[in-house]
């Protein structure tokens, strides 16, 4: 054996030759594109975990959005449309019955001018509110069934507006015809009282009750709205939290997957590293299944540990060669010897 025997190549690695020691260049020396695929593999992975994550969030965020937005447009509904109804026909209503309250008034033969006086400004209040209301309603959107029922609704009124009319005129002739002592006045009260309590009272329940079928209308309609809002705020609170949920257990079940098809056999790969550094090249071959950077570095790892057994057994095989050759020279020197010491 040459003292060629052992030498170190130019990448620093144990060359030797004839000894059958695998060196191959693709596990000791990389190039920028092999370490650029390597790091792609692993950089996949990790993105496929996380874009899942955040699809799975994604898209239960949306549909929280789009609950919540739904839930928020029916708030607005009711806020711009619904209550503002309510709150007109209220005083709608209000107004009727102050009206309907001050007639009854002046149809009472012992009221004094003043007091008279304050039921007229008590019943011009209460056609100005009636007024206001009816044009701020009105102004509001309205769908087919409240169109109608409103329909329904200005006509009645509008025949009690007119009975209302008759009725003033008659309690000023009848006032008249009192303050001057006209002996018709007692007649014309009792034909007052009687078209107060027929035709006025079925002309005025007519229209309260037209009225009373708007605002139950509208109050239902208001009570669904409320219901559908509420319903799509739980139900984006159910999305939420879903998506918490959800998202943590997919986290968790990626973290598994994971840890188990990279750290595990990364685990793997290092205790038997571990082993060879300690000395210890009795273990079989890695069988690491895949193809990514784990399953090379093992195949790194099996291929080392071939080589260093090779080299060992080769090393073995030139130390007792050396030792032979030793053993040969001692042997001629002492022969050398003894023929000397003879002559």
């Amino acid at each position: 054996m040459t003292p060629e025997v052992l030498l170190k190549n130019r990448s620093g690695v144990l060359d030797t030759p004839g000894l059958g020691v695998e060196t191959p260049g693709r596990l000791f020396h990389h190039t920028r594109g092999a370490d650029a695929d390597s790091t792609m593999k692993l950089h996949t992975k990790l993105l496929m975990s996380f874009g899942i994550i955040a699809t799975v969030c994604a898209a239960l965020g949306v549909i929280g959005l789009v609950s919540l937005g739904r839930a928020a447009a029916t708030s607005k509904e009711i806020a711009s449309h619904q209550l503002p109804s309510v709150r007109q026909l209220g005083d709608l209503r209000a107004a009727q019955v102050l009206v309907d309250s001050a007639e009854a008034s002046l149809l009472n033969a012992a009221l004094t001018a003043e007091q008279r006086n304050a039921e007229m400004a008590r019943v011009a209040r209460g056609w100005e509110r009636a007024k206001t209301a009816m044009q701020t309603y009105e102004s509001l959107p309205m769908d087919g069934p409240e169109k109608v029922l409103y329909e329904t609704f200005t006509g009645k009124w509008n025949a009690w507006k007119s009975v209302h009319a008759e009725l003033l005129t008659s309690i000023d002739k009848w006032t008249a015809a009192a303050s001057a002592s006209s002996p018709d006045a007692a007649s014309m009260h009792a034909e007052l009282m009687k078209f107060a309590l027929t035709k006025r009272r079925e002309i005025y329940f007519a229209a309260r009750d037209a009225l009373t079928a708007i605002v139950d209308l509208n109050e239902k309609s208001t009570a669904g709205l409320i219901a559908e809002s509420e319903s799509r705020q739980g139900a984006a609170k159910t999305a939420i939290i879903a998506s918490a949920g959800f998202a943590m257990a997919i986290a968790i079940g990626l973290g598994v997957f994971m840890s188990r098809s990279i750290v595990g056999r990364i685990g793997t790969v290092a205790t038997r590293a571990q082993a060879i550094a300690q000395a210890d090249l009795s273990g079989g071959p890695l069988v690491i299944a895949g193809s990514d950077e784990v399953a090379q570095l093992a195949e790194s790892v099996n291929t080392m540990s071939s080589n260093l057994k090779r080299l060992i057994a080769s090393m073995s095989a030139v130390t007792s060669e050396v030792a032979a050759s030793a053993t040969q020279v001692s042997n001629s020197v002492e022969g050398i010897s003894a023929g000397l010491a003879q002559q």
